[in-house]
């Protein structure tokens, strides 16, 4: 910081804790980082086992089998026959031109010419 001299800071007294309480420090401070990086190593291995699960869980839900099925539903490749069938009975909608108005076209460029002002158009 400007305008503080080492005398000053030779001055100064700094309060320390006992060598006793500093070694509890110390041990406090091994204990809680052993602790952290513990719980970073489950976080680890719980967003890998969330992985796994999710590609599982998507696998089984498009293999059909995370619910039971209904006897009754008609098989998926019949439905996409009916669809498809469905499709080519309907009248395809014929497409129209869109409406948009042609842009119009800014005036070109002139300049007056003369004592009788007659405009002549400028080359572009």
């Amino acid at each position: 910081m400007p305008k503080i001299d080492q005398q000053a800071i030779r001055q100064f007294e700094f309060m320390l804790p006992s060598k006793r309480r500093q070694t509890e420090i110390v041990n406090r401070f091994s204990e809680l980082s052993t602790i952290v990086n513990r719980v970073a190593d489950v976080v680890r291995n719980s967003a890998v086992k969330a992985k796994r699960l999710r590609a599982s869980l998507l696998a089984e839900a498009f293999a059909g089998q995370l619910v039971p099925q209904d006897p009754d539903d008609e098989p998926a490749s019949e439905l996409l026959a009916r669809i498809r069938a469905e499709r080519a009975a309907t009248i395809p909608k014929q497409r129209t031109r869109s409406r948009r108005t042609t842009k119009e076209l800014p005036a070109p460029a002139t300049r007056v010419t003369g004592d009788d002002y007659q405009q002549e158009t400028l080359p572009l």
